[in-house]
């Protein structure tokens, strides 16, 4: 007899197994959150939900925490390298810091004898200050570039460059940690300041020697005087020094003399006039009011003018300079002050305060147009 197969039939065995694997995986579903790998044992360990949720905290307040860093220092540079250029550039102060940060000297002057407390004597980096003659000449030796907002890493990469092209630089390169950033930064833009940075540790800061110009100067109709000459750079402006921060008393300094022929009105002496009188911001530089009411104690006026071509060639050609607040661009790269001087071929005679070799070229007013903050041109009373 033929033995009929049902094979739809599900065997006992095959039903139970079945029913078993289910079970299970309904209750691995269940439990499939609240559970962790153990890899002591190999075995799998169930979390109670106290845990859990203590986990679950646990990690939202590293999130936070992560979060809050993020946006204090991602906040600072931000601050740092677009805010507060932004800030300097304001209608009321701007800051005249010649490619430098502004910040006070860890260089204290002594109280009694004005001398800085730099510790040991480095050598190479004698005070350079001594007589003022009448053939005083500025050495244009070292290339200029664009300037540059550079931070520690990056100034000591320059100046070990520079270190090792010109050997006058490895005394400031081997002895970096007592110079003030500010200093090595301005240096880094200028290396044609090597000689006053030598001689910043050991300046005396309160008192200059002599601020008398030279017959050369004098023959000027608007003589370029430089802010970090050793005649007044290393006296103290605000919270820094006249050849870092000093740009604007320096550029009146120049309009005021070729106006008016006062040869009295030097850069440390506009400086003092200025700081005396409210004219300087701690921690912001030179006020603007500088320019429209400071300059009338020197028996000069000024007026504000319009950014034109016309109006800038027609007023030097009148032979009335102009005084121009820069920003970041072919003169800065934070904020400075320049003079300009008159028009010669159809371009723009510029006197640099901080540069020499910026000031021996002449300048197309497209180059300069997109550089200029604000602007004010003189007159004598």
């Amino acid at each position: 007899m033929n033995t009929i197969t049902n094979y739809n039939r599900i065997p006992p065995t095959s039903k139970t197994t079945n029913i078993k694997r289910a079970s299970r995986n309904s209750q691995s579903s269940r439990a499939g959150r609240n559970h962790r790998f153990d890899s002591t044992d190999n075995t799998t360990r169930f979390l109670s939900r106290k845990q859990l949720r203590r986990r679950k905290k646990l990690r939202s307040l590293f999130i936070t925490l992560f979060l809050l860093c993020a946006c204090f220092f991602g906040g600072r540079i931000i601050y740092q390298k677009v805010l507060l250029p932004y800030l300097q550039d304001g209608r009321e102060t701007f800051t005249d810091a010649s490619d430098s940060e502004n910040g006070v000297s860890q260089y204290e002057p002594d109280v009694n004898t004005g001398q800085q407390n730099s510790g040991n004597k480095i050598p190479g980096s004698d005070n350079i200050n001594g007589n003022i003659d009448n053939n005083i000449t500025y050495i244009s030796k070292y290339p200029v570039e664009t300037p540059q907002a550079r931070n520690l890493r990056e100034i000591k990469r320059k100046l070990r460059t520079l270190s090792e092209e010109y050997k006058e630089f490895k005394v400031i390169y081997d002895n970096i940690d007592v110079y003030p950033e500010n200093l090595l930064a301005a240096l880094c833009n200028n290396p044609n300041m090597i000689d006053y940075v030598k001689g910043y540790l050991s300046a005396d800061r309160k008192h200059a020697q002599s601020c008398k110009l030279t017959k050369k100067e004098k023959a000027q109709d608007f003589p370029l005087l430089i802010q970090w000459d050793n005649r007044w750079g290393y006296l103290r402006y605000g919270d820094d020094s006249i050849g870092l921060s000093g740009c604007a008393p320096t550029c009146l300094s120049m309009v005021v003399i070729g106006l008016t022929g006062d040869t009295s009105a030097t850069p440390d002496a506009i400086s003092k006039f200025a700081q005396r009188n409210g004219y300087y911001a701690d921690g912001i530089g030179t006020k603007w009011s500088l320019m429209t009411e400071g300059c009338q104690e020197y028996d000069i006026t000024s007026e504000e003018l319009k950014l034109s071509k016309a109006g800038i060639l027609s007023s030097l050609e009148s032979g009335h300079p102009i005084i121009c607040s820069m920003g970041a661009g072919d003169f800065t790269s934070a904020g400075h002050f320049i003079v300009l001087a008159g028009v010669k071929d159809g371009k723009i005679q510029v006197n640099d305060p901080n540069n020499r070799q910026r000031s021996e070229q002449l300048w197309d007013y497209e180059t300069l147009a997109y550089q200029i903050k604000n602007m004010w041109v003189f007159y004598p009373m």
